[in-house]
């Protein structure tokens, strides 16, 4: 199913970023900002894209007043909406650390631009014509990206969680120490290295030490932010 937004009034714009937990890939949102008059294969490429509901937008600011920045989505947008437009969206994306992943329509005579976006952070840039079965290989890798940001980010949250002193235990297990060990390095009890360690355990929603091991590396994917 697809609905067609219209512009609403003019008013300020403001991202709520809310940490809700990851959704599966295929539940994620799928939006196609094209002009106020689609172009008629855009408009049936939109609707082979998958089973759920896409979304059409007249332009990137209605979109941006309607979206919530927060959530992982896949915004496909045509080039039509000028560069400096999708320029300055990237930029803002990066700013509010955004999971949302930008796919281009465009045209032949775009390659040059087609590289500035993609070096900026667009997944992918599809140049006229192109079929509905590159659109949808694009679209479910944006599906995956976009999810495996969201869950980069919800960890990272769980991680700012933490108090200093389970960060410095955090830190301890990264490095593969044993509670002994740890304990001589921070001139503290095994005990207290235990209790910090079963909260560090708890905040960071891992069953074993092998899952926070892998969640505590993951974030420091998160442009490089590394837990110290």
């Amino acid at each position: 199913m697809m609905r067609i937004y219209e512009s609403p009034q003019e008013h300020s714009i403001t991202a709520l970023f809310t940490c809700d937990p990851p959704i599966d890939a295929d539940n994620v949102s799928i939006h196609l900002v094209s002009p106020n008059n689609p172009e008629p294969q855009h408009l049936e490429l939109a609707q082979q894209i998958a089973a759920a509901e896409i979304q059409v937008w007249p332009k990137l600011q209605p979109w941006l007043a309607h979206i919530d920045l927060a959530k992982p989505s896949v915004l496909i947008c045509d080039i039509s909406q000028t560069t400096l437009e999708l320029h300055a969206l990237i930029d803002l994306l990066h700013a509010k650390d955004s999971p949302i992943v930008l796919i281009v329509l465009g045209g032949e005579g775009d390659a040059a631009e087609a590289v500035a976006l993609l070096k900026r952070g667009a997944l992918d840039y599809l140049s006229a014509p192109f079929s509905s079965q590159q659109l949808q290989v694009a679209v479910q890798r944006a599906r995956n990206l976009t999810v495996d940001r969201a869950k980069l980010q919800h960890m990272r949250q769980l991680y700012e969680q933490l108090t200093d002193k389970e960060k410095c235990i955090a830190h301890e297990l990264m490095q593969g120490n044993i509670n002994k060990v740890i304990a001589d390095n921070l001139e503290v009890s095994v005990r207290t290295v235990e209790v910090h360690r079963a909260h560090v355990m708890t905040k960071m929603q891992a069953s074993h030490s092998s899952e926070l091991i892998q969640k505590l590396l993951l974030i420091t994917l998160w442009k490089g932010y590394a837990p110290r």
